[in-house]
């Protein structure tokens, strides 16, 4: 018996879909060559995944993909928005730019997409207020570095000095960094990409 049973198991059914054909970066705007139709098996097409390329030609993504990664509709943004940093902008948060110090050994490190605490130095105004360095965000994603929006890997930006950070706060985070731009100095210390905590601030 064991030998006469039949070993092939039934053919699993697959079905098309749409997935990318390199790394791409949110915010940018999708055309023919940045995705391609494969066959994927259909129990794991996720919800919401595209089967037609022609559909999302022009449309812009909200997040970061990896290549091979499934295209879907949660990814993109609403048809006629155009690329550009309100695509990226999480529901509920709010994207703000800071004028911001880095210390050289970390600078050109700091990209879009890397997550950051952000320092507040205060100087000294007296024996009764001192000068205080703190933490006031901390697992900060930064959105935008410079005005890039894109990661680099370019050699030449590294220890290239950081003058201006865009990242993505709450509202109420929003009005914490809004004050502290006139309180003191902002800096900024680069985190580890698997130092997870959460978020809090001080």
């Amino acid at each position: 018996k064991y030998l006469t049973a039949p070993t092939d198991k039934p053919a699993q059914e697959m079905a098309q879909v749409v997935v990318a054909n390199m790394e791409i970066h949110g915010g940018s705007t999708l055309n023919d060559t940045m995705v391609k139709v494969v066959e994927y098996p259909r129990q794991y097409v996720p919800e919401g995944a595209i089967n037609d390329p022609k559909a999302i030609s022009g449309r812009a993504t909200r997040y970061h993909m990896a290549k091979d990664e499934v295209m879907t509709q949660s990814k993109l943004a609403p048809e006629g928005v155009k690329a550009g940093l309100e695509t990226v902008i999480e529901e509920g948060k709010r994207a703000i730019t800071v004028a911001t110090s880095t210390d050289r050994s970390v600078a050109g490190f700091i990209q879009p997409n890397s997550r950051v605490d952000i320092v507040l130095n205060t100087p000294s105004r007296g024996p009764k207020d001192p000068a205080m360095s703190k933490i006031i965000l901390q697992d900060v994603k930064v959105l935008a570095v410079n005005k890039e929006m894109q990661s680099t890997a370019d050699g030449d930006n590294k220890g290239k000095m950081v003058e201006s950070v865009t990242v993505l706060v709450t509202p109420k985070e929003a009005q914490l960094l809004s004050l502290a731009k006139e309180s003191g100095q902002i800096h900024l210390v680069l985190r580890s990409s698997i130092d997870k905590i959460g978020r809090a601030h001080v």
